[in-house]
């Protein structure tokens, strides 16, 4: 109900205004909101990306370094099977 009245008082205070809100400006706002989905979608995959890349990296380096060993980097260490150690 207090919905209803918020949406009558909402278009009664725009009609007495002489807004009109050109078809221009609503297609203008929904090209820019949906620009700004696509490119926060595009954000979020390539973090993603990033951070897999990282660890994939780091593993590999792992890896590399042989059982064992330290790495720089972190405070893992591969065990003699390797396992990763703490």
């Amino acid at each position: 109900m207090l919905g209803t009245r918020l949406e009558v008082a909402a278009t009664t205070v725009k009609r007495l205004s002489g807004y009109q809100p050109s078809s221009f400006e609503s297609y203008f706002v929904r090209e820019l909101l949906a620009a700004l989905f696509f490119f926060t979608v595009l954000y979020v995959c390539l973090v993603a990306l990033i951070a897999r890349y990282l660890v994939i990296d780091h593993v590999v380096h792992l890896e590399l370094l042989g059982p064992g060993r330290s790495c720089n980097r972190c405070i893992v260490r591969v065990g003699a099977l390797g396992s990763i150690q703490e």
